[in-house]
């Protein structure tokens, strides 16, 4: 017999709440928009990277076509792993790179 569960009680596979960004993750996003796609060099739009749980601290620029849109974006492709395989980069790389700019310059 399946136990009903208990009002109020949560699935194990519900999401967490997302989390609005503070002024200061939206500066560092706004930075992120402002640089090329990490590919192609086209203009960019904010990617999440997975690892070590989405955050809104953790950001790449991707153009939507190596983001969500085309055959080989991250996200179709599936993870970030091979995403880095099929585009010779790596994200956790470039994000370590951007911030390290961000934060020479603009909380300089």
């Amino acid at each position: 017999m399946n136990a009903i569960p208990k009002p109020g009680a949560h699935h194990r596979r519900m999401k967490p709440r997302t989390v609005n960004p503070t002024a200061e993750q939206l500066r560092y996003a706004a930075f992120i928009r402002s640089k090329p796609c990490i590919v192609c060099g086209d203009e960019s739009v904010p990617h999440h990277l997975m690892a070590g749980g989405r955050s809104h601290d953790r950001l790449i620029p991707l153009c939507p076509r190596h983001h969500n849109m085309g055959d080989l974006s991250v996200h179709l492709l599936g993870s970030e792993a091979k995403f880095n395989r099929v585009h010779n980069v790596s994200c956790e790389r470039e994000y370590e790179r951007l911030r390290r700019e961000y934060m020479e310059t603009e909380c300089a």
